[in-house]
């Protein structure tokens, strides 16, 4: 189980199409979790496909800019 802030962060990583994110943080911690989470790379192939199966992006990423 991810906590939503790292699944968020580590499924945009994976696209492509989309050049740069900057996640916000209230705290060092919330910082230093962010960190941790884009570390970690994009999200496993599988669990990206679970995401995308659930029907709730929008088909062009660019969308959400």
């Amino acid at each position: 189980r991810l906590p939503l802030t790292e699944l968020a962060l580590r499924f945009i990583l994976a696209n492509r199409q989309i050049s740069t994110t900057i996640p916000g943080a209230a705290d060092v911690a919330q910082l230093e979790a962010n960190v941790a989470a884009v570390e970690k790379g994009p999200l496993p192939e599988e669990v990206h496909a679970e995401v995308e199966a659930l029907g709730l992006l929008h088909e062009d990423p660019r969308r959400y800019i």
